[in-house]
C-alpha cells in the first residue's frame, strides 16, 4: 500500500501515452478521450483512498480491510486495461495491436512484481487484463491472432505461477530472517552470560583469596607470638591460653568459610540429592534455634519460636541448613531486640520465617541480595564486627530452589528483616519401634583410617585415641590389609582419602576393602576436591563422603551412633 502513489502516477502517464498513440492511429477520439478519463478519474479515487486510510494504525482489521482495498482497485484497473484492448482491438492494423500487446505485456510483468506477493490481487488484475485481449485473437479467423491469443494466455499463466512463488519465497525469506535474528540474539545472550560467568568467577576468586588470606595473616601472627611464649623463660598461661583461643576462633572461621564454599559448589555442581520425609516443625525450629541460641545470648539478644505440631514433607538436612543460616544471619546483624522464627499453617502449605529486629537492609540492596559474595552496603556497621561471607544467602536461594520453594524478604532500615518460605504439609508419620533406633554406646570400637599423609594420620590417630578408639594406621591399601590381620579388630568405621593413588581408582578401593570387612561397616571417603566430575564419581559408590577439613564433631558424632560389629 504505501507505493500506490508511485503505481497510480506510473499508471496515469502510461495511460495519457496510450491514448496519445491511439489517437495517432486513428483510433475514435470520443471514445479515446472517454476511457482516459474514467482512468484519470479512477486513479484520483485510488489516491483519495490511500489519503484516507494511511494514518490508521496497523491491526489485523485494517490489515483485512486494504488488503481487500488493494484487490478490488487491482481488479478495476485491470478491467480498464482489458477495455482498452477490447475496444482498441484493429485486426487489419498489425501497429495498433503491437502497441496492445506491448502495453499489456510491460503492465502484466510490472504488476507481477508490484503486488505478485499478494495472489488475489494479482489474479484480479491479471485475468480482466489479458482476457479479452486473447479472447479476441482466438475469435480472429487469422491463425497468427490466434498464435497471439494462445501466447497471451500462455504468458498469463507464465506470470501466474511466478506470483505464487513470490509469497512462499518471501515467507521463507523472513523465516529465515527471523530464524538469524533468534540466533543472534541467543548468541548475544549467551555471550553475555559468559562473561558475566567470568566476571562472577573472577569476583568469587577474588573474594575467597581475600577472605582466604585474612586469617592466614592473622594465624601467621599468633604463631610467632605463642612460639615466643613457650621459649620465654616464664610463659604467661594467660596469654597463651588467650592465643591459642584466638587460634581456634581462627580454625574456627576458616572451616566454616571451607564449608560454604564446599555447600556452595556442590549446589552449583547440582550433586546435591534431597530426601523428603516427614519433619516436625517445631522440632525441626528448636533445632536450629539450639545450634544458635548461645551466640544470641552472648550478643544480649532473646530468640523465641512459635511453631505448629504441623508436619512438612522435606529434606530435614536442607531445612536445617536453610534455618540455620537464616538464624545465624539475624543474630550476627542485630544489635538489640531478638529473633523471631514461626511456622504458621496456611491451607495445604506452612510459611516459615525468621524475624529480627536488626540493621535491616538498604532497598538497593535486595535485588542482589542472594548473590554469592554480596553483601549489604551497611553490614559493615555492625559493631560486634561480626561480619559475614556474603555465602549465606546464596546457598539459602538455591536450597530453597532445590525444595521446589522460593525465599522472600522484606526489611527496613533500623527496624530488621523478615525472611520467608513454605514448605507443604504431610501427615504425621508412624512412630518407629524401639528396637529400630540405632544404639548410643560405642565402647571399644576401632577406625580404620588409610592415607598417604604422615601428618594427617598422626593428628587422625591422636584425635581417635583421645576419644577412647582405637585407630588402625594405613598409608596403602596393602598396609590396611596387614593392619587388619594384625591387630584383630573389627573396625567400626573406615576413613579413606579420595587422593590416595598407587595406580588405582576410588571405586577400586572401596570394592578391595568391603572384600575385607564385616557387611555393613561404612566407608567415608575424605576429600578436598569439589568439581562436579569428582562429586559425581563418589556419589555413585554409596560411600560417606567428606569435605576436608573434617570437623572432629561430624567424626564423634558418627562413632556415637556406632557399636563395635561382633567378630
Amino acid at each position: 500500500m504505501r507505493h500506490l502513489p508511485a503505481m497510480v502516477a506510473g499508471t496515469t502517464l502510461l495511460a495519457a501515452g496510450a491514448a496519445v498513440l491511439l489517437d495517432h492511429l486513428g483510433m475514435p477520439r470520443d471514445l479515446v478521450l472517454a476511457w482516459l478519463a474514467v482512468m484519470i478519474g479512477f486513479s484520483g479515487a485510488r489516491l483519495l483512498l490511500w489519503h484516507r486510510y494511511r494514518h490508521q494504525p496497523a491491526t489485523a482489521d485494517t490489515a483485512v480491510r486494504r488488503a481487500r482495498m488493494l484487490t478490488l482497485g487491482s481488479g478495476l484497473a485491470g478491467i480498464l486495461w482489458g477495455a482498452m484492448a477490447w475496444f482498441f482491438f484493429v485486426p487489419q492494423d498489425p501497429l495498433s495491436i503491437a502497441l496492445v500487446v506491448a502495453i499489456l505485456c510491460g503492465l502484466l510483468s510490472s504488476s507481477t512484481h508490484s503486488i505478485g506477493a499478494y495472489w488475489p490481487a494479482h489474479a484480479a488484475f491479471a485475468l480482466p487484463c489479458i482476457l479479452p485481449f486473447a479472447a479476441r485473437c482466438l475469435m480472429e479467423p487469422t491463425p497468427s491472432l490466434r498464435i497471439l491469443g494462445l501466447l497471451s494466455l500462455l504468458y498469463l499463466v507464465f506470470t501466474a505461477s511466478f506470483a505464487r512463488a513470490i509469497p512462499r519465497t518471501l515467507e521463507t525469506q523472513l523465516r529465515l530472517q527471523l530464524h538469524n535474528e533468534r540466533l543472534v540474539q541467543q548468541l548475544t545472550r549467551t555471550r553475555d552470560d559468559a562473561m558475566a560467568s567470568e566476571r562472577d568467577k573472577s569476583r568469587f576468586l577474588a573474594a575467597a583469596s581475600h577472605d582466604l588470606r585474612q586469617p592466614l595473616h592473622a594465624m601467621g601472627l599468633f604463631v610467632p607470638a605463642l612460639q615466643a611464649q613457650l621459649e620465654s623463660g616464664q610463659p604467661s598461661v594467660r596469654v597463651m591460653r588467650l592465643i591459642v583461643g584466638r587460634m581456634k576462633a581462627v580454625l574456627v572461621g576458616v572451616g566454616h568459610l571451607l564449608d560454604l564454599l564446599l555447600e556452595l559448589s556442590r549446589l552449583d555442581a547440582g550433586t546435591v540429592e534431597t530426601q523428603r520425609i516427614p519433619v516436625h516443625c517445631g522440632v525441626a525450629l528448636e533445632r536450629a534455634c539450639a545450634a544458635v541460641r548461645a551466640q544470641a545470648e552472648a550478643r544480649g539478644l532473646r530468640m523465641r519460636v512459635v511453631a505448629s505440631e504441623v508436619w512438612v514433607r522435606t529434606d530435614p538436612d536442607v531445612l536445617h541448613t536453610i534455618l540455620l543460616n537464616l538464624l545465624s544471619n539475624a543474630v550476627r546483624y542485630t544489635r538489640k531486640g531478638g529473633v523471631l522464627v514461626t511456622a504458621r499453617q496456611r491451607a495445604d502449605r506452612v510459611e516459615l520465617a525468621v524475624w529480627d529486629s536488626g540493621i535491616g537492609i538498604p532497598a538497593t540492596d535486595l535485588p542482589r541480595l542472594f548473590d554469592a559474595w554480596f553483601q549489604a552496603g551497611n553490614a559493615g556497621d555492625d559493631p560486634s564486627r561480626l561480619r559475614g561471607f556474603g555465602l549465606g544467602l546464596a546457598i539459602v536461594q538455591r536450597l530453597a530452589d532445590l525444595l521446589g520453594t522460593g525465599v522472600t524478604v522484606r526489611s527496613q532500615l533500623g527496624r530488621g528483616s523478615v525472611f520467608r518460605f513454605q514448605l507443604p504439609v504431610c501427615d504425621a508419620p508412624d512412630p518407629a519401634p524401639e528396637a529400630l533406633r540405632p544404639p548410643l554406646l560405642a565402647p571399644g570400637q576401632c577406625v580404620l583410617v588409610v592415607d598417604d599423609d604422615e601428618q594427617i594420620l598422626v593428628g587422625m590417630g591422636l584425635l581417635l585415641e583421645s576419644w577412647g578408639v582405637r585407630p588402625l594406621i594405613a598409608r596403602s591399601l596393602n598396609e590396611a590389609r596387614i593392619e587388619l590381620v594384625r591387630s584383630a579388630c573389627a573396625p567400626s568405621l573406615v576413613l579413606l582419602d579420595h587422593h590416595l593413588g598407587q595406580g588405582t581408582t576410588p571405586q577400586t578401593q572401596v570394592e578391595q576393602l568391603r572384600s575385607w570387612l564385616a557387611p555393613g561397616v561404612p566407608i567415608a571417603i575424605i576429600t578436598g576436591d569439589t568439581s562436579s566430575d569428582t562429586m559425581q564419581q563418589v556419589a555413585s559408590l554409596d560411600v560417606q563422603v567428606w569435605h576436608k577439613p573434617v570437623e572432629p564433631a561430624l567424626l564423634r558424632g558418627q562413632l556415637r551412633h556406632r557399636s563395635p560389629p561382633a567378630e
